[in-house]
């Protein structure tokens, strides 16, 4: 048998042996080397995924927490924080646009690797609506691609002189904070340590 898990989207592979009216013949199996090598587009996708979440928590932590002028009362000091704020946002978009089209490339990936093992009837329109709507990791991955909509359109809105406003920027902190946030929790559900078990806390 060899099977995409439905928990957190890897491939599974080995042998069911029976035996019909006697006892099953464990040694006449041949043995079978899996392959175990995980392949490099699937590695570099996830290595690209994780630097643009860690960029990404870092644009939030420099623009909120490091670039804070609220006791500063130089002219010249609040123009230059401005600015720095203002290049933390367009930064923070351009990596924000990066993830979603590595999402984009971690879904494909996962396609061609079904592709691989499905009869020849099987068709890429059916197997993607299949793996998005009956798979916790296709449920996780349109949550993910949607939240990194609204974090690109959030941050979009902090590069219009409006959203460089000290107002503008209080109103789009918590969103942008908590957008991020949730991000990540839903980065770490993806992993092996949230799918294994029915007492998991996160379960979708």
């Amino acid at each position: 048998w060899h099977v995409l898990s439905a928990i957190d989207g890897h491939e599974t592979q080995g042998f069911v042996v029976f035996g019909l009216g006697a006892e099953a013949d464990v040694s006449a199996v041949a043995d079978s080397v899996s392959e175990t090598a995980v392949p490099w587009l699937e590695v570099l996708l996830r290595w690209f995924n994780y630097s643009a979440l860690a960029l990404l928590t870092g644009a939030v932590v420099v623009r909120y927490l490091l670039l804070r002028d609220k006791h500063v009362k130089h002219t010249a000091v609040l123009t230059i924080f401005g600015q720095a704020r203002q290049r933390v946002a367009n930064w923070a978009w351009y990596v924000t646009l990066a993830a979603l089209i590595i999402g984009l490339g971690l879904l494909f990936q996962q396609l061609f690797q079904l592709l691989d093992n499905l009869p020849d009837n099987a068709t890429i329109l059916g197997v993607t609506w299949q793996l998005l709507t009956k798979s916790r990791w296709g449920i996780l991955w349109l949550t993910r691609q949607g939240l990194l909509l609204g974090i690109l359109f959030l941050w979009s809105q902090m590069r219009k002189p409006a959203g460089a406003t000290k107002e503008g920027a209080r109103v789009l902190a918590v969103p942008i904070v908590f957008t991020t946030l949730v991000l990540l929790v839903l980065q770490a559900l993806n992993g092996h340590a949230a799918a294994v078990a029915d007492e998991t806390t996160f379960v979708i």
